[in-house]
């Protein structure tokens, strides 16, 4: 198949990171692939390096900017693209535009599960040809809203398992750079240090861990509004040195196998958690919350465990008892890559193709003036 992957974000997140994954995976399996994004953009830059992605730059005004729409439609015709793949609802509607336009079947992903328009909820599902969510949780929140059960197919975030992976290198080449001792428990979170990702209450839960076990220390991968009130607080409590804050970088596939554990206490609804499914696929245990699609990228009691409620005090319990479990802990991280495995790239790339061979045989007929 050949496909047109269109994407206007400025930056490398959840949703684009899983966007970039299912690119290279389709051009991996021999697949056409033409991506159009943001010139210039985190995700251009990451396109850049993958092998048999045709980039395609732009600058984006919008999700109906007419540039982009033309460099949209000039990429069907020179790919005689069969699918246009969308992941961002901003680019839904344009991009139906030029599915109705082009004859183009149009895969629209949805990551999150709230959609403001009554129109867009109600119509989009019904016209784009594939609607796509990433999880269970989210097929489930979407059909309460009103969206038919038909209308709606999961494919879960892809993870590169050749990428994310248990590596004892990685391990010691982290944690000599920051000073930790292999025996030392390394509890870690990795994403944005912001409120809704539940930094303050891990927080809170950490100082009272490390209180209690000398052994211990925190890894914070990410940056955000809260970092500065967390930096703040573990240096009145004395526990700074404890504390290893790392700039946010795209290489997390080197900083997760250095960690005992990995803790995900997010307070939004979280539609999947790629986070919990990489540290899984590194060999890393996780403790995440029990909300959203969360619960989902692990296997609860078999790789890591569920933190139900919202008391720090609480997280720290299920924090401290991990770390004082080592047997526990150490067969969570022997499961975890297989755990993780589920989501790996081949199987999520050939279950996207799958659902879309369902769809050729009854795809819209284009209508004259088609771009071929």
């Amino acid at each position: 198949m050949n496909f047109v992957f269109v994407d206007a974000s400025r930056k490398l997140w959840g949703t684009e990171q899983a966007f970039l994954e299912l690119a290279r995976g389709c051009a991996s399996a021999g697949h056409g692939v033409i991506a159009v994004v943001r010139a210039d953009s985190e995700m251009a830059v990451a396109m850049r390096q993958v092998p048999g992605i045709q980039l395609r730059e732009t600058r984006f005004r919008g999700g109906e900017d007419p540039r982009a729409f033309r460099k949209v439609l000039q990429a069907v015709r020179t790919l005689h693209a069969d699918w246009l793949v969308a992941a961002h609802g901003k680019h839904h509607w344009p991009l139906l535009f030029a599915s109705l336009f082009t004859g183009t079947p149009l895969a629209a992903f949805r990551h999150l599960t709230y959609i403001r328009s009554r129109v867009t909820r109600y119509w989009m599902p019904r016209l784009a040809k594939r609607y796509f969510v990433v999880s269970e949780f989210a097929r489930q929140r979407l059909i309460n809203d009103g969206v038919p059960a038909r209308c709606l197919h999961i494919v879960h975030n892809p993870i590169d398992m050749r990428r994310f992976h248990p590596s004892a290198a990685a391990r010691a080449t982290l944690r000599r750079e920051l000073c930790i001792a292999d025996d030392v428990v390394l509890a870690g979170f990795v994403g944005r240090h912001t409120t809704g990702k539940g930094v303050a209450p891990l927080r809170q839960a950490m100082i009272e861990v490390m209180q209690e076990r000398a052994g211990t220390a925190m890894l914070w991968l990410g940056e955000g509004a809260e970092l500065a009130a967390t930096r703040a607080v573990v240096d009145a409590v004395g526990q700074a040195a404890r504390h290893h804050f790392i700039p946010w970088c795209d290489d997390t596939a080197a900083v997760y196998p250095a960690l005992d554990l990995l803790v995900c206490p997010s307070e939004e609804e979280e539609t999947f958690g790629r986070v919990v499914a990489e540290a899984q696929a590194c060999g890393v245990p996780v403790i995440a919350r029990d909300r959203g699609g969360l619960p989902e990228a692990m296997i609860a009691g078999e790789t890591g465990l569920l933190w139900r409620g919202d008391a720090p005090h609480d997280l720290a319990d299920l924090i401290g008892r991990l770390i004082d479990d080592s047997p526990r802990r150490q067969a969570m991280a022997a499961a975890a890559p297989a755990s993780a495995a589920r989501f790996s790239t081949d199987l999520v790339v050939n279950k996207f193709i799958a659902q879309l061979t369902t769809s050729t045989a009854d795809r819209a007929r284009p209508i004259p003036g088609r771009v071929r």
